[in-house]
């Protein structure tokens, strides 16, 4: 999970001790949606996909995850971002996609940064889906439109500052198809998506190589004691 602890920060979790024994004594309780991406692209013995609670990131975030995987020795902290976001605004990565969202093709070869979001937080507040709810049981689509660092920036100050923007393009969905020709990684959580699953699949996670994703919303919840 992000070293920024999005969750908790979702649902006004700290480390008050007070505060967790007031949320044993009062004891509420709600059911956090669970997201599922399954990885067209692999094998049948590897069926079963990986789950995710805040966000799937396509594009330029995946592929910074992507080299701070590569580089990884240890735990981390922000300051491991450093080498891999300036090696990525060196050669970026903005892959054409084609999104289907409930059946709907809603964009078609285009390149850009997309975020599949079941919480409103995302890294350093940018908060890309300011209206993500984990509890409606929907995924909030959120398309960038961009081919340049100057224009992936642009994007995330208008997160950043809540401005207006016009150009993305958002859905609220219950299944989502994500398929590029290009090298498009993806990241799960702020993780490469191999760690929910098979250790040993991690190096392909290194390699470039297209992308056919499809998300859906699990049956499943996760019940959360709230503070």
């Amino acid at each position: 999970m992000t070293i920024e602890n999005l969750f908790a920060r979702e649902f006004g979790m700290t480390r008050d001790p007070e505060l967790l024994i007031s949320a044993l004594a009062d004891r509420r309780v709600v059911q956090a949606d669970i997201a599922q991406a399954d990885n067209l692209l692999t094998s049948r013995s590897q069926a079963g996909g990986a789950v995710f609670l805040l966000m799937c990131g396509i594009g330029i975030d995946a592929s910074i995850i992507r080299r701070l995987t590569a580089l990884r020795t240890r735990a981390i902290g922000h300051f491991a971002y450093v080498e891999p976001i300036l090696r990525e605004a060196l050669s970026p990565c903005f892959p054409r996609l084609t999104v289907t969202v409930d059946g709907e093709q809603v964009i078609d070869h285009r390149s850009g940064m997309l975020i599949i979001a079941n919480s409103r937080q995302y890294a350093l507040r940018i908060d890309p889906a300011a209206e993500a709810s984990m509890t409606d049981g929907l995924l909030d689509v959120v398309f960038l439109p961009c081919r340049t660092i100057a224009g992936a920036m642009r994007w995330l100050l208008i997160s950043r500052t809540r401005a207006s923007g016009r150009g993305a393009t958002r859905r609220r969905a219950k299944e989502i198809t994500i398929r590029s020709d290009d090298d498009a990684p993806y990241q799960l959580d702020g993780d490469a998506p191999s760690w929910a699953g098979n250790r040993e699949e991690l190096p392909r996670f290194l390699e470039p190589r297209p992308l056919s994703l499809h998300i859906t919303l699990s049956k499943l919840k996760l019940p959360v004691l709230l503070p």
